[in-house]
């Protein structure tokens, strides 16, 4: 039997019964990170003539109203570009990008390797930087990142909405290999924290797994390479001293890292149009309930079975006591379990920099120190 669904309700709980009506919008004010970004470029030059429609960029999507906004889903759902959409493990991907083939990285699954297009720059971005500071070095490899369309990536809990992304460590020129444990005869010293501080300092990154072992080894190369230490306490977990670290120890972490970013755009634009997909059923919230005829020879344990719930949650929902039948007919509400959770609100904190004097950045001081290790 299946359950014949006459409206879909988003709910914030399974419990939570609401009539079968418009989902509320979320509101179209764009965050203040998002607001920062755009405003840095100064006042937009007035034209007044034909030619400014001709040669002015078209708006981005954060920069449109509602009702624009839901057009383009009606009318080309891809015109929003990509969507992060609930949470890293609870979510889904829309118009995600496949990161592309290059010089400087090897794609280990590309069917696994589905991301927002901030995500993909963002991980160029560093690894762009290695190469800006110590020229050619071994590939990264890239591991996982999501599926074409995110959603549960096995054998990840997280994986699941565009912004999750697994590479390897840089290693020595005849140590380079995927899941290689990264250990002080192994690893790159210098590339991989020139890695890791393009992450922190030229990405919206949240959290970098890194096995406290490694870390360790890290933490030690930053300091002796003259960063400020108490920027590299307050971004370690290892013998850091700040309460929210942005390297984090994980188990697992000690053959690649597992970064995970925010993305200012694909997070607000997912957020902003969650109800609108959830009631066009391109997604499929996390908590919702369907409104279903019973039919003969229905009860509440065959209900909740088929459903995937409890006895009491669907009686709950329905006002039934603990006798309370099944009437054949009558219209009941099946609590459902989706995939998309809800995220309430979008905050993009500001990027963790260290002091403008800290570390040794000039070419080759890096290198040098490397070398001698």
């Amino acid at each position: 039997m299946r359950f014949v669904a006459l409206a879909i309700v988003v709910s914030a709980a399974a419990g939570c019964v609401q009539p079968p009506v418009q989902s509320p919008v979320a509101s179209s004010e764009p965050n203040a990170r998002i607001m920062a970004s755009e405003e840095s470029h100064g006042e937009p030059n007035v034209v007044e003539d034909d030619a400014h429609d001709a040669t002015s960029p078209a708006p981005h999507p954060t920069d449109l109203d509602d009702d624009t906004l839901h057009a383009h889903i009606d009318d080309n759902l891809v015109n929003l570009g990509s969507l992060s959409m609930g949470k890293p493990n609870a979510g889904a991907l829309l118009n995600g990008v496949p990161f592309p083939e290059g010089e400087r990285w090897e794609v280990l699954d590309p069917s696994r390797a589905w991301a927002t297009q901030e995500t993909i720059d963002y991980l160029k971005t560093a690894i762009d930087a290695v190469h800006d500071e110590f020229g050619d070095a071994h590939k990264l490899i890239v591991g996982h990142l999501s599926r074409e369309h995110g959603g549960r990536l096995r054998p990840h809990r997280s994986h699941q909405s565009g912004r999750d992304v697994d590479t390897s460590y840089y290693y020595r020129p005849d140590k380079a290999e995927w899941y290689r444990p990264a250990t002080k005869g192994t690893l790159d010293l210098g590339r991989t924290w020139t890695f890791v501080r393009a992450l922190l300092t030229q990405t919206d990154v949240e959290m970098i797994f890194i096995d406290t072992s490694v870390q360790r080894l890290l933490k030690q190369y930053a300091l002796d390479s003259g960063e400020d230490r108490e920027w590299i306490d307050s971004v370690f977990q290892y013998r850091g001293r700040g309460g929210h670290p942005v390297i984090r120890h994980v188990y697992g972490h000690k053959t690649h890292i597992h970064v995970r970013f925010f993305n200012p755009r694909a997070q607000q634009l997912g957020h902003r149009v969650y109800d609108e997909l959830a009631k066009r059923k391109v997604i499929k919230p996390r908590h919702y309930t369907v409104a279903y005829i019973a039919r003969p020879g229905d009860n509440v344990a065959s209900l909740a079975a088929k459903a995937g719930t409890s006895e009491r949650a669907l009686r709950r929902l329905n006002g039934l006591d603990r006798v309370g039948r099944v009437e054949p007919g009558r219209t009941y509400f099946i609590p459902v379990r989706g995939q998309v959770a809800r995220v309430h609100t979008v905050a993009i904190p500001p990027r963790r920099l260290p002091p403008m004097a800290s570390g040794a950045r000039i070419r080759g001081v890096t290198a040098a120190a490397d070398g001698a290790m």
